[in-house]
Order: C-alpha cells, then structure tokens, then sequence
C-alpha cells in the first residue's frame, strides 16, 4: 500500500537501528494496545494498509524508553527569570522526545520597563530569541529540527518589535502569532485606536490598522507572523471564561490552554 517514497521516507525519519517498516508498526500497535493482542492486531492491520497512522512522535518513540507519545504542548511563561528558564528547559525535553510547543509570551513586562530588583527589562522579544535558539540546537526526538510557535498579544507594548522580528532576521527557526481580539478588527474596520497595554494600564494609543498592516507585511515577506483568533477559539472552549485559551501549537491545529 505504501509508495517506495514513502517506504524510505518512514525509514529515515521513524526506524530504529534494524528496523523494517513492518518492525515499527509492530512496535507501535503493541505499545499502544498496552497488552490487548485484539486491538494491537487491528492496530498493525490499519497502519500496515496506511488507513491509519499515528502522529510522528508516536511512530519514533512508542515502545521505547522514556518515548512521548504527543506531539503537541503549550506551556506557561511568567514574567520571571525562574519561570522563563523553566519553560526552556521544558521546551528542550519535550523536543528530545520529539513533540512541538508553543508559548504566549504576553505576561512579560515590555523593554524599557522597570525590574524589581533594579535596571530595565529587555522585553519579551529578547527571550524569544533564546527560545529560537534552543529550537534550531535541541533536535526533536532526535531525529529533527524542533517546532515552536511564538505567540504576542496584539495589545502588548512590543507589538511592533515582534511583527518586525523575522524582516530583521530574528526568530528565523520559530513559527510567530498575534492573538487578536474581535474588538481588535472592528477597530481595524472603523479606522480607530488601540491601547496597548502593561499592569492593567494604558501605555500607549497606536492605529488599529497601522498593527494589521505591520502584521500583514510582515506575513507577505517572512511567512510570518500568523494570526490566533482568540474569540473564535473561544467560542468552542466548553470551559470559557473559567479557563481562557490563549495559544496554540505550532501546527495550530491545538489551541491549548497553559
């Protein structure tokens, strides 16, 4: 069922050492069917005809030590140094065990603004670029480069600098998103401002259009950034307002709360 391309293609990217096609899918129904040799059958059977396949983590790890079976996460980030270098090292295990993840980086404080403990923050799109980083040096289950997806409130006093950052060569091995609100496009539409926003207070007034043009420039030159509908993805979220989906997956296929 399966073309040579395809053959080759499960090969390189999900056989271990000495493993033919029919070996991984082996190894795949028995660690899913968690000793059910009726489901792990009828598992074999999908995946050998290619009616079925499991996503890519699932067909790498599954059956080996310390393997992870999901491919997608968000995690939270806070605005602390404690909470940024935890979500970092949470970033670089999940992609040795082969997922994706994202993170909405709107809780930290802009640049220029003031520290607890004294001095500037250098804002959130300098992080960012650590994350960037850690994504093109950690790769995914081993075998491939690791996917992150960057996310920034349209309101955030940093807007700017992140819609800008890939037209200046930055964040170049991240996928970016602007959440954006509806209130946000109906400013767009009737040509007012936004605030943008820190500590529940207005910092600033910019044109509401001037922000999806930027967006939009940005996205025709670079591919990025994308945009994440927040009331739209709320609006199928059975726990909304008790729990708030603010981000998703770089494939945007999971939008997720932290």
């Amino acid at each position: 069922m399966f073309s040579d391309n395809a053959i080759e293609l499960l090969c390189n990217r999900y056989a271990h050492p000495g493993e033919t096609p029919e070996a991984i899918f082996r190894r795949v129904s028995k660690a899913l069917s968690i000793r059910d040799d009726i489901f792990e059958k009828e598992l074999y059977d999908l995946m050998i005809t290619g009616t079925f396949l499991p996503n890519s983590p699932c067909l790498r790890s599954a059956g080996r030590k310390k393997g992870n079976l999901s491919a997608c996460f968000v995690l939270p980030i806070e605005d602390s140094i404690a909470s940024i270098y935890q979500a970092l090292t949470n970033m670089a295990i999940i992609f040795q065990r082969g997922g994706g993840v994202g993170f909405n980086f709107s809780a930290l404080r802009p640049e220029g603004f003031p520290l607890s403990c004294g001095g500037e923050s250098s804002g959130p799109v300098s992080f960012m670029k650590i994350f960037d980083i850690n994504t093109e040096v950690i790769k995914a289950g081993g075998f491939r480069r690791g996917a992150v997806l960057l996310a920034l409130n349209y309101n955030h006093m940093d807007i700017e600098k992140f819609c800008q950052a890939k037209l200046k060569g930055d964040l170049t091995n991240a996928n970016l998103s602007v959440v954006v609100h509806d209130s946000f496009m109906r400013h767009v539409i009737k040509n007012k401002k936004i605030h943008l926003m820190y500590d529940k207070k207005i910092q600033q007034e910019v044109q509401a259009s001037n922000i999806l043009d930027l967006m939009a420039f940005g996205a025709w030159v670079t591919g990025d950034p994308g945009i994440l509908f927040y009331d739209r993805i709320n609006k199928d979220n059975p726990k909304f307002s008790e729990i708030k989906i603010d981000c998703c997956n770089p494939c945007g296929e999971v939008p997720t709360v932290h």
